[in-house]
């Protein structure tokens, strides 16, 4: 991950995301791109269109970024930092940013105190997640720049699991943070033999020290999950789903209200293109 990509509109959760930013990129060596957008209203009559508004580009908007910049740079050291302003709408500005600079990863904030909540309904960051081709970060506001030490990736066996595992490995292995592959399953037996198989063909695929497996048992999975986060004392949830089943699962498993109460640890998602399981489960 060489180029990481932070929205901000200097609210203070998207200034907490640039600066969780900004850590990462130190470990990383990573350049950051800081991006900005505005919308110019408009207003459509029977006869004209009527720009609402002057562009939003001030000194004001110039100083903000140019402290965001600073700051990022005290955090992170001597790391490329670009910035960018733009005149679009926020998703079209974040993917158009994406393809240009070959971003590797987004980081995006939530709002409010709600957590997880904010971003996985009803939100800008809910729409973005769900509509961007590179890996995200989600930083809720309460989220710290703390070390990372165990992050989960939490797997229902998917074929390219292995290749989400090993860009996981490019951020942890600089901490050395301990990754725990993990496993949810309503049903005992199936879950152990399942993780069992996973574990005995994935290890030959990882070339990393600091891999552990661990499978959960829950009637519900989203419970499970949630427990899984706090019992492992988790700094980070990582996932590889697509994109509609993930927000189908968040519909029916109220995953909003029972992530909110992880509102410190962030959600690291990876796109597939479509499930492709390895193993019927």
């Amino acid at each position: 991950m060489k180029t990481i990509l932070v929205p901000t509109d200097f609210s203070s959760h998207a200034t907490n995301a640039v600066m969780y930013a900004a850590s990462l990129a130190g470990l990383l060596n990573a350049k950051v791109i800081l991006f900005h957008s505005y919308h110019v209203p408009v207003a459509i009559s029977e006869y004209s269109v009527i720009l609402m508004a002057e562009p939003a580009i001030d000194q004001n908007t110039l100083d903000e970024l140019q402290l965001l910049e600073k700051r990022v740079k005290e955090i992170a050291g001597n790391i490329p930092v670009e910035t960018i302003i733009r005149e679009d709408l926020l998703l079209d500005g974040i993917r158009a940013v994406v393809k240009e600079k070959e971003v590797d990863l987004l980081v995006l904030g939530t709002l409010g105190a709600k957590g997880l909540e904010e971003v996985l309904i009803g939100s800008h960051s809910a729409y973005i997640l769900e509509n961007v081709d590179c890996p995200v970060l989600i930083i809720p506001a309460c989220a710290s720049q703390k070390k990372l030490e165990k992050i989960i990736y939490a797997t229902d066996f998917q074929f390219n699991d292995f290749r989400y595992i090993n860009q996981l490995i490019d951020l942890a292995r600089p901490s050395q943070a301990q990754i725990i592959i993990t496993h949810i399953s309503t049903h005992k037996k199936q879950d152990e033999e399942l993780m069992a198989w996973f574990k005995e063909i994935a290890e030959p695929n990882i070339a990393y020290p600091f891999i552990s497996f661990k499978s959960f048992t829950g009637d519900q999975v989203l419970d499970e999950l949630c427990h899984a986060i706090k019992f492992l004392e988790a700094d980070m949830v990582c996932m590889a789903t697509a994109r509609r089943s993930f927000f189908e699962k968040i519909l029916h498993g109220s995953l909003t209200k029972k992530m909110a109460y992880h509102c410190e640890v962030p959600l690291l998602a990876f796109h597939l293109e479509e499930s492709k399981k390895l193993y019927p489960v």
